[in-house]
């Protein structure tokens, strides 16, 4: 009899700590948010299974910028698609200049990620100058007269993305 209580304490103390978890994050989630203009993707961003399972403000932000990283490297890996197949040469450049963005995005994002933990300062400056890099793509589409809806909605998201990562870095220290 003694296992089977002991195994149900053990078990209300996982649950109590998931559950105080889970409460406090839908706030924090909620005044990273509330500024942004795509809220939508941020809190579901901030309610994905590796934010909620954060402890703190530093593992969340570091979850973000995994998301952020991986959002970034399906999009570059379009781009790199799009690039290798026949196309005028205005597009081919803006897909080159995209490619370039996504590609430092990628690096960055990862960067940031475990930067964090160790110096948030300096992840807050590093991430704060992704958000502008998506301007180079945007630019270089419109002079090319690309339409890529997918990469003009990874762009938007490469902004949130570093947006987000600005604001939870400014919370810490």
């Amino acid at each position: 009899m003694a296992p089977q209580k002991s195994l149900i304490i053990i078990l209300s103390i996982c649950l109590l700590s998931l559950s105080t978890s889970a409460t406090s994050t839908p706030k924090l989630a909620e005044e990273i948010c509330k500024g942004f203009n795509n809220k939508d993707l941020c809190m579901r961003t901030l309610s994905s299974p590796a934010a909620l399972s954060a402890k703190d403000l530093t593992q969340l932000t570091s979850a973000v910028m995994k998301t952020a990283q991986s959002n970034a490297q399906a999009t570059l890996n379009l781009i790199s698609d799009l690039a290798k197949k026949p196309c005028p040469p205005a597009n081919l450049k803006a897909l080159q200049e995209c490619e370039k963005v996504f590609r430092m995005a990628v690096n960055s994002f990862d960067i940031v990620s475990r930067e964090v933990s160790e110096d948030a300062q300096t992840a807050n400056y590093d991430v704060h100058l992704l958000a502008p890099t998506a301007n180079d793509c945007i630019n270089a589409m419109k002079a090319a007269n690309l339409q890529a809806p997918q990469i003009e909605t990874a762009n938007l998201d490469l902004q949130l993305f570093s947006n987000m990562g600005f604001e939870m870095t400014s919370k810490m220290d």
